[in-house]
């Protein structure tokens, strides 16, 4: 259990530090611009033990690996500040004491053996989150946290049925 613990705790300092992931691919975006505009975009010669030979910047090719790659932290981006709308509408719905709590405690970086139940609420309000994030992208959910699959359950059902079958 701690370590649910322990990946609950990390998900809501994720959840609760958004800024820091959003300035981490807007980083990520300016790296890659500059490394886009560093290298060179004219034909050069070149000499490897096959001899001569002339090679060329593919334009199609590359300026087409860039912007798909600057699309897609572009669209990370949004996803993450549509996400810290979701959590800040949350936690504005906060008791303020409640809320001073949580931000105080995952800024703070303070790791304890257990949750709160103002955590904890917290915790399911970032699967709620989660959920409506991958029904707006048409991501199905997740319906195994809800199944038992136990062999138990499963003889029972099966016997369930069989009887309602006349079997």
């Amino acid at each position: 259990m701690e370590g649910n613990i322990l990946e609950q705790q990390k998900k809501i300092w994720f959840y609760l530090n958004l800024d820091c992931e959003i300035r981490r691919f807007k980083d990520q975006i300016k790296i890659i611009k500059i490394h886009f505009y560093d290298q060179t975009m004219t034909s050069g010669i070149r000499w490897t033990e096959l001899g001569l030979f002339s090679r060329g910047f593919k334009v199609e090719k590359e300026v087409i690996n860039h912007l798909d790659l600057i699309t897609y932290y572009e669209n990370r981006i949004e996803g993450l500040r549509l996400k810290q709308r979701y959590v800040n509408d949350y936690l504005h719905m906060l008791d303020p004491d409640n809320k001073q709590f949580l931000l105080n405690k995952y800024t703070n970086h303070k790791i304890e053996d257990s949750l709160t139940k103002i955590e904890l609420e917290f915790y399911d309000e970032l699967h709620e989150i989660e959920e409506a994030m991958n029904y707006m992208r048409g991501i199905a959910p997740d319906l195994s946290d809800f199944l038992e699959l136990d062999n138990e359950v499963l003889e029972e059902d099966f016997n369930n049925i069989l009887d309602m079958i006349e079997v």
